[in-house]
């Protein structure tokens, strides 16, 4: 994904930005907007650090979320 076409990675991160903040995911929208930044940018080179982090984000977010489902049964 990252030796791919930077416009595309920028238009996917865009994606994500926007499904993140409709479900409230402030940390996964804030590294999707940096990430659509450097693609904008044609900066790929600064993304792993930031795709790391993004990892951890969702890892913590679907752990959140599988709580409140659980919750609600």
């Amino acid at each position: 994904m990252i030796a791919g076409d930077p416009s595309e990675f920028g238009k996917t991160a865009h994606k994500l930005k926007g499904s993140s903040a409709n479900l409230g995911a402030v940390g996964i929208c804030s590294l999707a907007k940096t990430l659509e930044d450097l693609g904008r940018q044609q900066r790929l080179e600064g993304a792993p650090p930031v795709l790391q982090g993004l990892e951890a984000e969702l890892v913590r977010v679907e752990s959140t979320l599988t709580q409140i489902v659980a919750g609600a049964a």
